[in-house]
């Protein structure tokens, strides 16, 4: 059958909309507002899945726009909405709206000497020529920090720093105190214990996602419809992985668990990092866990050495790598990802004097704290509780400014 459907060489938004209701009738459509919505809700999961592929095809993201465009209109025309009325009408509107007050006002101050990197979830500085202390004067709050929502987890990683000292969850109220003295800081990571297991995580989404770049550390095995109701709220979840099926089941959790979240994270769309302990007894494998990397797409490649607290202190000494062994397990991941042709960078942490403190780890009852600090027990350091004070008065007591932003800038750290 021959198509008898014609649209102007520059059509209108209306001769848009007819085209449509043309395109329906001769392909013989029966759609409702519901499957539309649906329709077009896909077609944006599609979209997203071009723009985080390396290599990028400009015709085939202009198809998958083209796609949402149709289901768009449909659903104009299911309401009797005349699109260039409405967009006409709403434009008016928004013409009166005090839009640089709302943004000077409602959001935070940012600091436009650093950058952040969307695609592979890390901070950049935006001119090189600027000396590294002068960032660090005009630095007012931490680039990122770690908030525990919970210290609850499903996993028993055998390296876990975290496990044991609990503490009651966070409520809601509690939260948006911490959330309102963040202002300022560009990245919030919702952390744990396993932030999967509260149940009201979405809502804690929702406090969050206006003001703050949020990353979500996670095992990813509960829920695989959450994964879908948090698209587009989340920069990227960061997954630990330490290799293979049976390094994985050894020393983390259950590897299949684990790539089946992996896998239901990309398929709604949102993208992915990987972290990976880095113990004795992995670093043979480590070459696969590159590769599964790769193969994921993941933004990056976390490696970091374990340290010396919760389940770690039951950890036999050989498994623990000397930062000597680290470099030179650097220099041959060098090799390697110029040999196999991974695309992903890879960061590698060490614990030298350079990386101490570098990180503000808050936990579920606001206390606040640098981590790692090698001297103390338990690598912590009080620095205050966040319900009670600002980020910005917390910083100005933070011994390890320089550390933070270097290591958040990647400039003590190892990149590949």
């Amino acid at each position: 059958m021959t198509s008898k459907l014609f649209l102007k060489k520059k059509p209108t938004l209306q001769d848009l909309q007819q085209y449509v209701r043309a395109l329906n009738k001769e392909r013989g459509f029966k759609n409702t507002l519901k499957s539309s919505f649906v329709h077009l809700v896909s077609e944006v999961g599609e979209l997203a899945k071009e723009f985080q592929k390396s290599d990028q095809n400009k015709k085939e993201i202009g198809f998958e726009i083209v796609d949402i465009l149709i289901f768009l209109l449909d659903l104009a025309n299911q309401n009797n909405v005349d699109l260039e009325k409405a967009f006409r009408e709403k434009e008016e509107i928004n013409k009166k709206r005090p839009w640089r007050e709302i943004e000077n006002k409602e959001l935070p101050a940012k600091n436009e000497l650093i950058k952040f990197n969307s695609k592979n979830h890390f901070f950049n500085i935006s001119n090189d020529k600027i000396p590294f202390q002068e960032i660090v004067k005009k630095t007012k709050v931490p680039l990122s920090v770690i908030l525990q929502i919970t210290r609850e987890c499903n996993s028993n990683c055998i390296f876990c720093s975290e496990k044991g000292n609990k503490i009651p969850d966070p409520t809601l109220e509690e939260l948006r105190i911490i959330k309102n003295n963040l202002r300022g800081v560009r990245r919030v990571f919702l952390s744990g214990g396993e932030p999967l297991l509260r149940k009201d995580l979405l809502e804690i989404v929702n406090l969050f996602k206006d003001e703050f770049i949020i990353g979500l550390p996670t095992n990813a095995i509960p829920n695989k419809e959450l994964a879908k109701k948090l698209y587009g709220k989340i920069a990227f979840v960061n997954v630990g992985l330490e290799g293979p099926r049976s390094i994985t089941n050894k020393v983390r959790g259950d590897y299949d668990k684990i790539m089946s979240g992996i896998l239901a994270f990309k398929k709604a769309g949102i993208p992915i990092s990987l972290t990976a302990v880095v113990l004795k007894s992995t670093i043979k494998t480590l070459k696969h866990t590159c590769q599964i990397a790769d193969v994921l797409e993941a933004g990056k490649l976390k490696l970091i050495m374990p340290i010396r607290k919760g389940n770690a202190l039951n950890m036999k000494e050989e498994e623990f790598i000397s930062n000597e062994d680290a470099k030179k397990l650097y220099s041959f991941l060098i090799l390697e990802k110029e040999k196999c042709g991974w695309k992903i960078p890879i960061r590698m942490t060490l614990w030298e004097p350079k990386n101490e403190g570098y990180s503000i780890l808050v936990y579920p009852n606001g206390d606040t704290f640098a981590w790692p600090v090698y001297k103390e027990k338990d690598k912590v350091s009080y620095l205050g509780n966040l319900k009670k004070m600002t980020i910005e008065n917390i910083w100005k007591r933070y011994p390890y400014k320089e550390n933070h932003l270097a290591k958040y800038l990647g400039k003590s750290i190892k990149t590949l």
